[in-house]
């Protein structure tokens, strides 16, 4: 790979490598896409210059060409929606982008069938009309501002009412 191609890749895999959903996987149906990102991967903060990618591990390497392939394989409008997606990350506060970071690492540690029912879930909130999706998460940050025992209350009184099939949606699927 030459220093062009090095910067490139690190722009464009900034997603696959932090950000919540790894959408090139996801995209291509790849088999990897309930996989961790590299851990070895550089910070966003950091240059992939040559010395960098000498430095990585072959695994990791190869990884990160799979990951190029993939990302080169995408339409030119997913691509382009990647490349928004991680300028928008880059210009968020350190502050925030570590959160996110932080926040990935816990949906990265998740249990594959765990994540695939959140994306499940997250597909489903995003669906929705946009008014509907608005008072979700308005009703979303009531919840979290109520104290724990009183979650627990409501979570206890929503299984009593929870529906023969114990998925909660009463079979609207």
């Amino acid at each position: 790979m030459n220093r062009g191609q090095l910067g490139a890749l690190s722009a464009a895999l900034g997603l696959a490598l932090w950000l919540p959903v790894n959408v090139s996987a996801q995209s291509s149906g790849g088999a990897d896409r309930d996989a961790p990102a590299a851990a070895s991967a550089p910070a966003e903060d950091d240059a992939l210059d040559d010395a960098t990618w000498e430095a990585l591990p072959e695994a990791t390497r190869e990884a990160l060409r799979a990951r190029w392939r993939r990302f080169e394989a995408l339409p030119e409008p997913e691509r382009e929606a990647l490349k928004a997606r991680w300028r928008d990350y880059q210009a968020k506060p350190k502050h925030e982008r570590g959160a996110l970071k932080e926040r990935f690492g816990r949906f990265r540690d998740l249990p594959p069938e765990e994540r695939r029912q959140l994306r499940r879930l997250m597909r489903r909130l995003m669906e929705l009309p946009p008014e509907k999706r608005a008072r979700f998460l308005q009703n979303l940050e009531r919840w979290r501002s109520l104290p724990p025992e009183e979650r627990e209350r409501l979570r206890e009184r929503a299984r009593e009412r929870r529906p023969p099939d114990g998925d909660g949606d009463g079979g609207k699927r």
